[in-house]
């Protein structure tokens, strides 16, 4: 196709998203015409044709904003599918935003399509930064089956780039708790190490306002979206939580790890996710095996004693009597509960 027969062409706006009709005239699109790319994520836009007479060759450039996009490649289309094309996909320069020189034609003679398809697959990536980039069409010619070309209308596009809220970190001040026996959760501020309620707190950059974040607490027996608080004049944001009884979960092995899922949703309803791990114990035992026995409290005495073999003991699974301390009162507590005996039926 020569690049120098003079365009027959008008550019027009759409407020539709994806061109269908034609009206008699052959168009060229940029498909879908809006879109919305989150910084660093990379995506595709297709150059779509939507003939209204049979066609055999499409040309065209193509320009963004550099300071928005990068193109990675561009990938032939479906338009001339079933015949031999010849395709170039153009040259990319990344500086300056532009496509140039794509072309594909049907190299078999007298070949010819006359159904909507796709000329070009561009492949972009956002950067990170919020902004918009045109997608402006220019050169563009589509040719007959005799080499001619044929009028057209051109439907440009564009690109709005979002930088999605981002997660500095996201941690919890006590990675394991125990199952809140007695529907009381402790709160320990003199000795936290003994509370069973940990607090989770995660900071949170972002370019636009934050709407909400929230928590799946549902593994704790809490509801699957559980707001969290923002701390006043900063970027970081929290939640106390508990665990309630029956949620801890042993394999035999040792007790499983939950990834608690903390989601972050902006002004634009932008959204991201991060989790953070807390395990659950049963309260009370002491070697963490899974069940309760006469033999967590012997644990308990022997780490208190600090004996070889016996040094790790999570202490808010060992304070059983709520005092937020743990001492051989507790191994006691916890002996005294195993039987049963009146004013010790249950585990703090």
């Amino acid at each position: 196709m020569d690049a120098t027969i003079a365009l027959h062409n008008i550019s027009v706006g759409a407020d539709d998203k994806v061109i269908t009709r034609n009206d008699g005239i052959t168009s060229v699109n940029v498909t879908p015409i809006a879109t919305i790319a989150h910084g660093e994520k990379s995506f595709v836009i297709n150059i779509t044709v939507n003939p209204a007479e049979p066609i055999a060759g499409v040309q065209f450039n193509l320009s963004f904003d550099a300071n928005f996009l990068v193109v990675n490649s561009v990938a032939e289309g479906d338009l001339f599918h079933g015949y031999d094309t010849f395709f170039n996909p153009g040259t990319i320069d990344n500086i300056n935003g532009t496509i140039k020189a794509v072309y594909n034609l049907i190299t078999a003679q007298g070949g010819s399509v006359d159904s909507m398809g796709t000329i070009a697959c561009i492949n972009f990536t956002a950067k990170s930064g919020d902004g918009v980039s045109s997608l402006n069409l220019s050169n563009v010619i589509v040719g007959d089956p005799n080499s001619s070309s044929i009028p057209l209308l051109i439907y440009n596009g564009s690109i709005t780039v979002f930088t999605l809220p981002d997660f500095i970190n996201a941690t919890c001040s006590l990675p394991v708790i125990p199952e809140d026996t007695d529907g009381n959760p402790m709160l320990c501020p003199d000795n936290p190490n003994c509370s069973e309620v940990t607090n989770i707190t995660v900071t949170i950059t972002s370019t636009s306002s934050i709407a909400s974040v929230t928590i799946n607490l549902s593994p704790l027996g809490w509801s699957p979206t559980v707001p969290l608080i923002r701390i006043t004049g900063t970027d970081t944001w929290y939640i106390l939580v508990n665990a309630t009884a029956g949620t801890a979960v042993h394999n035999g092995t040792g007790y499983v790890p939950y990834a608690l899922m903390i989601n972050v949703t902006d002004e634009y309803g932008n959204w991201n996710t991060t989790t953070v791990n807390i395990t659950v114990w049963r309260n009370g035992d002491m070697n963490g095996d899974g069940v309760i026995t006469l033999y967590d409290a012997t644990y308990l005495a022997k780490w208190y004693f600090n004996q070889q073999g016996f040094e790790y003991l999570p202490v808010n699974v060992a304070d059983v009597s709520g005092d937020c301390i743990v001492t051989l009162y507790d191994a006691t507590y916890l002996a005294k509960w195993y039987f049963n005996q009146p004013g010790f039926e249950e585990l703090h």
